[in-house]
């Protein structure tokens, strides 16, 4: 998860967002992360769920 020991981190990042997205996240990809696409997203209920089963899946070494 440290972008300074990770040669695949920012491509592994960009995998994170496509997942969420993917899962009705309602966000958009930025240089620093990610930010919801309106001020009024339509957020579902297990956002912490999806972000992080993103994340894992995103940044499990293959």
């Amino acid at each position: 998860m440290d972008p300074a020991q990770n040669p695949d981190y920012k491509q592994q990042w960009h995998e994170q967002v496509k997942c969420m997205q993917g899962k009705g996240m309602p966000i958009i990809e930025t240089d620093d992360g990610w930010t919801w696409n309106s001020e009024n997203p339509n957020v579902p209920e297990n956002e912490k769920q999806i972000e992080f089963e993103c994340q894992v899946q995103a940044f499990t070494k293959k």
